[in-house]
């Protein structure tokens, strides 16, 4: 017996791949559509150079709701309204972020914007799972 594969010649059409670029700063993330709905508390350039700050975490001390705590650890925690905020930088979450690390990430002179949330006025997009207590949102340029 006597078996033979025939061979069909693969023909494809080129494959083309477009991609845009995700949101990126306040304005492409929503910052201003956001500040315009009146939900949350929000600090602009503006604000940060009439109340001007040595680091990023002094901000905070402004908004009222918002403080920060040394835990067990060592690591300063935000808290808002005594529980664990999610982190947003950019729009990603950078939840395992503390104090010490946003100050090293951030400059106060490079924010964009920052936004604040409690747990009853956080947009869909800044809520994680076991993370209810709100969200800090930090743009940068």
């Amino acid at each position: 017996m006597r078996i033979a594969l025939s061979t069909f010649k693969a023909v494809l059409d080129t494959v083309r791949i477009t991609a845009s670029r995700l949101p990126f700063g306040p304005d492409n993330g929503g910052f201003q559509k956001r500040r315009k709905m009146g939900l949350g508390k929000f600090i602009t350039p503006a604000d940060m150079l009439r109340f001007p700050v040595t680091t990023t975490t002094d901000v905070f001390n402004r908004i009222a709701g918002v403080t920060y705590e040394l835990d067990d650890a060592g690591q300063r925690k935000f808290k808002i309204r005594g529980c664990d905020p999610a982190i947003f930088l950019n729009g990603a979450n950078m939840s395992f972020m503390d104090g010490n690390d946003i100050d090293t990430w951030v400059r106060p002179s490079d924010i964009a914007g920052i936004e604040v949330y409690s747990e009853t006025t956080m947009p869909a997009e800044f809520q994680v799972g076991l993370r209810g207590c709100g969200a800090i949102v930090i743009w940068t340029r």
